[in-house]
């Protein structure tokens, strides 16, 4: 079982704070638990914030129901919420809440137990939490924003009360037996405006599941079904709900004409959890009353809604989590999932992967999905491991027949080849592409690089009217080009895009942006549709402005993961940005021009970029495992200088923050003849981004990194002869996935036994994934996911004639 923390809040409030908690925490193949205590001040702001967020989700959720044309499954609306609201202000509020909270719960009491959980798990372990409370504010705030659930991206939250019982007695024959399936009562209650038709199409795909559907019941249906003798495993309940009753209580809306509470159907719920049920599932609004109703009842889990829930979000959070949950994962790892799958809907839905909250009973194990029963039990005479390693009855021995093998290898190449020309491929080659990227050798960072970076603390101390919308003031700016200049760096790049003139007041700066040559700005060409783009600084002479203005140059994959970089494209003509080259291989270019390295085009009938010997071939429509993307401009694949984790992510060169820099001495052997890249790392600035190495959101890389990434694989290629990326022909990616397909057809033709087989199939897929990596090390993406087909698919079809030789010769 995995790690459980149960966290006890005791008696207090948020308003008086919680004086008396207690944590209790089991690890993983122990039986007894680690116990500390800690205490939480008074948030009497945190209830208002709160309560404020609820009425303008419950405002914007209504709003963008009807805009939308999306059902709900609430038939009610808090008359007090306010009619208007905006998204930027329900975008800001949420931060403020997920910050109040966390300020909370970084409070000094309660550091002795963050600090405990944080030094006794791994953040690779799926923990559960179990947050105990009777005060119904504490039970309803979200718990999955603290800090510590993006740190250990494994766990998930649940609430539970602090008083709790055994759910069962004794068990019935029928709870007693292991089941062979999982019995579900579906009750679809009032469906009026909502799709309840999807609901029964995502339960009846459920693999191993008896389902029995309730349409609309009446209240004595419903009660009677509960009663059933053979007893349920998941009640599951679709449709209108709300706890604004007059009488305070969750109500179900079971038809068009009934609704019911929790104690109306009290005693068949109480029958039901004594035989077998485990988990309850109610996906409705507003059902936090119906939580604590249940809870009371000592069910096993419970699965509600704590706010009204669009259509569209109820049915994607339970397919995808019945979808997980089926496939053996752990109910609270298969709830975070489906729970973050949400997150894709929020442009639509704002705070959709709030709504999903379990309830525990921490008496009670979470349910699991059975397993289907072992295949490899048989009645086949002799030990298993026997049976395991020679099999019942080996297949006769043959030789090769070369004329089918090769048949069958170029029958299965044109048809990988012909689904990879096409993109079908492309995803799953990326990502095999990033777990390559990360299997590299880390490196020390790069000598020739610093980076200056303006974290929220440096943007905190500054005055935002002077910033003007920036992350730093014309002061701050001033002071900092003046001390390294003073260091004398080679090149100075300021990720930073600055389209308004700087104070007259200042006027070295004016002068630095002016004349200063070793100073490479930033602009953006932007969207002929929404914009003419970012220009650069108005200080800078017409006449230098292509040597001294770089473009941002990020472009994301289909899945927002940046791997490209473009080099040099031509400026729009409607754009105010009239850069031709990315601001990261323009610092390269000014950072050479010292050694006397320059820019050229070879000699060819379409030429590429040239310094010294090192050619950058420019990305085409279809190269390595891309074929769907704009090969527009001079686009090369960012070779990511490999780097071991630590807590600040990737380095791929040391960092000093601007504070850091101007407030302290600084080894001017940090500056002195590098390139200086200037950026700001700022959350709130939104310029994080997906790389090969992200595996989470938390380790997303600043653009400022990535600026420098470039850089540093430029500067590698020309001055320490290392590895561009490079890619064969689409010839040559055809030949290597041929070879691949004629060796697993050799392979079936000459092994006798099958699991020796899968032994040295095994093998070949290691060695298949080796040779990629070597390669990869030399710079080369050589194509492991079609190879892998082809292995994979010539042995599974060579099997096919060897297993009906097999029955043959046992007739």
């Amino acid at each position: 079982m995995e790690p459980l923390v149960i966290l006890n809040l005791g008696q207090g409030d948020c308003r008086a704070g919680l004086p008396n908690i207690t944590a209790q925490l089991w690890l993983t193949g122990t039986t007894g638990a680690i116990k500390c205590v800690g205490w939480l001040p008074p948030a009497p702001t945190l209830p208002d914030i709160y309560q404020r967020w609820q009425r303008l989700y419950q405002a914007l959720h209504h709003r963008l129901s009807w805009q939308n044309s999306s059902s709900t499954r609430a038939l009610q609306f808090d008359l007090t919420t306010p009619i208007h609201v905006s998204s930027v202000d329900f975008d800001q509020l949420c931060q403020q809440l997920q910050s109040t909270l966390n300020q909370w719960l970084n409070s000094e009491g309660f550091q002795s137990i963050d600090r405990q959980l944080r030094t006794k798990l791994s953040t690779a372990e799926p923990v559960r939490i179990i947050v105990e409370t009777d005060d119904p504010f504490l039970q309803s705030l979200p718990w999955h924003l603290w800090s510590f659930c993006d740190d250990y991206p494994a766990t998930e939250v649940a609430i539970g009360t602090q008083e709790y019982n055994y759910a069962t007695g004794p068990q019935s024959a029928s709870a007693q037996k292991s089941m062979a399936s999982v019995r579900v009562l579906a009750v679809l209650g009032h469906g009026e405006g909502i799709d309840v038709q999807r609901d029964i199409a995502i339960l009846q795909q459920l693999p191993g599941a008896t389902i029995q559907l309730l349409s609309e019941p009446s209240r004595p249906e419903l009660d009677q079904w509960l009663w059933d003798t053979d007893s349920w495993d998941i009640l599951f309940f679709a449709g209108h709900s709300t706890s604004k009753s007059a009488d305070q209580q969750g109500r179900l809306f079971i038809n068009p004409t009934e609704s019911v509470s929790i104690a109306h159907l009290c005693n068949a719920l109480k029958t039901a959890i004594s035989r077998r049920l485990k988990l309850a599932i109610f996906n409705s609004c507003d059902g936090m009353s119906l939580g604590r109703a249940l809870v009371a009842l000592n069910i096993p889990q419970l699965i509600v809604m704590r706010e009204p829930v669009p259509d569209r979000v109820a049915h994607l959070f339970v397919k995808n989590f019945l979808q997980i949950l089926a496939e053996g994962t752990p109910l609270y790892s298969s709830v975070r999932i489906a729970r973050e799958q949400l997150q894709g809907l929020e442009g639509q839905f704002p705070c959709a992967s709030w709504l999903p909250v379990i309830f525990q009973n921490p008496a009670e194990t979470p349910f699991q999905w059975p397993r289907p029963k072992n295949v490899l039990t048989s009645d086949a005479p002799g030990p298993l491991w026997v049976r395991l390693f020679k099999g019942a009855q080996p297949p006769p021995s043959r030789a090769v027949n070369w004329q089918r093998v090769m048949a069958t290898s170029l029958l299965i190449t044109s048809l990988i080849m012909g689904l990879r020309l096409v993109g079908r491929l492309e995803t799953i080659e990326l990502r095999a592409y990033d777990q390559l990227m990360r299997s590299r050798p880390p490196q020390p960072p790069d000598d020739r690089l610093l980076l200056v970076t303006i974290d929220e603390t440096d943007i905190r101390q500054q005055s935002p009217d002077e910033r003007r919308g920036a992350s730093i003031t014309d002061a701050k700016l001033d002071e900092l080009l003046t001390t390294l200049a003073a260091h004398e760096p080679r090149v100075i790049a300021l990720d930073l895009f600055r389209d308004f003139a700087a104070d007259a007041k200042y006027p070295n700066l004016v002068n630095s942006l002016r004349t200063n040559d070793r100073l490479i700005t930033i602009c953006s060409f932007g969207e002929t549709s929404v914009g003419a783009g970012i220009a650069p600084p108005p200080e800078l002479p017409q006449a230098t402005i292509k040597q001294r203005v770089g473009f941002s140059s990020s472009i994301p994959d289909r899945d927002d993961t940046i791997r490209r970089a473009v080099l040099m494209e031509t400026s729009p003509a409607d754009s105010s940005c009239p850069a031709g080259l990315s601001l990261g291989f323009l610092a390269v270019l000014r950072y050479l021009k010292d050694d006397n390295i320059y820019l050229s085009w070879t000699d060819e009938n379409r030429p590429k970029l040239q310094i010294n010997q090192v050619i950058l071939t420019p990305l085409d429509n279809h190269t390595g495992g891309y074929h769907t993307i704009d090969d527009y401009g001079h686009q090369i694949m960012i070779n990511f200088r490999p780097q071991a984790q630590s807590a600040k992510g990737i380095q791929v060169a040391q960092q000093i923050s601007l504070e850091e820099l101007l407030n302290n001495p600084v080894d001017p052997r940090l500056i002195k003849d590098r390139i200086v890249i200037i950026g700001n790392i700022d959350a709130s600035f939104k310029d994080f981004h997906r790389t090969p190495y992200t595996q989470s959101h938390r380790e997303k890389t600043s653009g400022v990194e990535i600026h420098a990434h470039i850089a540093s694989h430029i500067l590698s290629a020309v001055l320490d002869n290392q590895p561009l990326v490079w890619t064969w022909s689409q010839w040559g990616d055809g030949l290597w996935v041929l070879g691949w397909a004629f060796g697993g057809g050799v392979l079936v033709g000459q092994l006798r036994f099958w699991f020796r087989g899968v032994l040295v199939t095994g093998s070949l897929v290691i060695l298949l994934y080796g040779s990629c990596y070597i390669v990869l090390l030399l710079g080369g993406w050589l194509p492991w996911i079609p190879a892998l087909m082809a292995l994979m698919g010539t042995v599974a079809v060579g099997e096919l004639p060897l297993k009906l030789t097999t029955a043959h010769v046992k007739e």
